[in-house]
């Protein structure tokens, strides 16, 4: 009997690290989910900023280039009333 019950004891033993180890399991899968859905929000995050940083890029260059047309245009009007002129 005594050995019944060392047996059973051990059985039971097993049967609760069985049950822990697939408590870790479940756990550390729920951990990696969760980095993985922050690591997702993190770059898409990254992402947005990354595009935003290039459309105010775009727009500043842009704003440039107007800058230069317009300035080439008063310099070509001005040639022209000075040819006008004279």
């Amino acid at each position: 009997m005594l050995a019944q019950n060392a047996v059973k004891s051990l059985e039971e033993i097993e049967r609760e690290r069985e049950q822990k180890a697939k408590e870790l399991v479940a756990e550390f899968t729920q951990m990696l989910a969760q980095q993985q859905e922050q690591a997702a929000v993190d770059y898409e995050r990254l992402v947005a900023k990354f595009e935003q940083e290039h459309e105010k890029e775009v727009e500043r260059q842009k704003a440039e280039l107007e800058q230069e047309k317009q300035k080439e245009v008063q310099t070509k009007l001005a040639q022209l009333e000075q040819q006008k002129e004279a």
